[in-house]
């Protein structure tokens, strides 16, 4: 969505602004366009070669700035970072360069060698347009960045990243929403692995509130990210309080969590929209058959840390039906198995149903689950 808005947009200006200029050739720039509506990388890269080159030669030429933008923008996201850098540090080197062209010239330089020299200059990138609205190309390097510090372990940096980021998606408004969210989840999880500390599991706790009443005030029409965030934020919580609990310290209390949470649907009527998923006759005692047991993901980098997952299911006759993962962190590449699993369980009644006027069939189950990572 954000790469098309900025081919639109820049198609625009370079038909409907640009004049015929005998330098740069109309030729040139209609080719970059319909390469662009295209979609096609490999027509996009040859595209950008032509109109990069052909701002190059041409610096007196107005659209020259623009246009040589463009296409390191676009040669970057076709995968071809490295013959980006030269058009962009052109860019950045006109005397009036385009808005942003700092920030691209360092994005190309870290994409084509990734260093921690290229890194740090990126993020000084970052941090001096973090207070201005933001774009597909901002939006881009913040969310590599703080992934690649991720991926790294360095928890502390991704914290720092992501918290930046998450102020700059905000002042974007709803379009951004998601990415904001994202990132401030980012942030906390990174921060709690960084430190362990009980503010984070707070902050957590915080946003999870924030989250259910927006998806409360939605109702049907609120976003799907929002509902997946929502139950992703809960997960998180569920982790994090485990890691506390395993090492006898204070976490955040259930009457604070509730505290907090109660506070963000205060005065928000809820009684719409919300389901009852009870049968109409009680839910028969028994137990719950869970075999074959839940395997749980394993790997020595994160050994010591706490996971959750979530699954919503139906009771149909006493068999698990139709379960869904709402969430699994700290990452999800088990749901598969989780389904598969959880598909095979049952659930047995202490009495006969049909002689105690209770029933083994009830919708929409939530089932919370904890584990440590091993």
């Amino acid at each position: 969505m954000i790469r098309i808005s900025v081919f639109v947009c820049l198609s625009w200006l370079l038909v409907c602004e640009g004049p015929a200029s005998a330098q740069i050739a109309d030729a040139d720039v209609l080719a970059y366009n319909a390469a662009a509506a295209s979609g096609n990388s490999d027509q996009i890269r040859a595209a950008a070669r032509q109109l990069a080159a052909a701002s190059i030669a041409s610096p007196e030429d107005p659209r020259s700035g623009p246009f040589a933008y463009e296409a390191a923008w676009a040669l970057c996201q076709a995968g071809a970072c490295a013959e980006a850098v030269p058009v962009a540090d052109f860019a950045a080197a006109l005397p009036v360069p385009p808005a942003r062209a700092s920030l691209l010239k360092a994005y190309v330089a870290w994409k084509a060698k990734p260093s921690r020299a290229s890194a740090k200059i990126l993020d000084a990138a970052l941090e001096d347009i973090a207070s201005t609205p933001p774009s597909g190309l901002s939006a881009t390097a913040f969310l590599e960045r703080y992934v690649s510090e991720l991926q790294e372990g360095d928890f502390s940096d991704a914290a720092g990243l992501a918290g930046t980021a998450a102020l700059h998606f905000a002042a974007g408004g709803e379009v951004y929403a998601h990415l904001a969210i994202e990132a401030r989840m980012v942030a906390i999880t990174s921060r709690f692995n960084a430190t362990t500390k009980r503010g984070s599991l707070e902050e957590m706790i915080h946003l999870r509130g924030e989250l259910n009443r927006r998806r409360i005030e939605g109702g049907d029409d609120a976003p799907e990210w929002i509902e997946k965030s929502f139950w992703t934020a809960n997960a998180w919580q569920l982790a994090m309080e485990a890691y506390f609990s395993s090492v006898g310290q204070p976490g955040v209390s259930s009457a604070r969590a509730d505290e907090i949470l109660e506070s963000y649907t205060a005065g928000l009527d809820q009684a719409d929209g919300v389901y009852d998923g009870a049968p109409d006759r009680p839910f028969c005692d028994g137990k719950f058959v869970q075999k074959p047991p839940m395997r749980y993901p394993t790997g020595q980098s994160r050994k010591g840390q706490f996971g959750a997952v979530i699954v919503q299911f139906h009771f149909e006759d006493g068999k698990v039906r139709d379960p869904r993962v709402l969430a699994a962190v700290p990452f999800d590449g088990f749901r598969d198995d989780v389904v598969e699993t959880m598909s095979k369980w049952t659930y047995e009644p202490n009495v006969d149903p049909a002689t105690a006027g209770c029933s083994i069939s009830h919708d929409d189950v939530v089932q919370e689950y904890v584990f440590a990572l091993n």
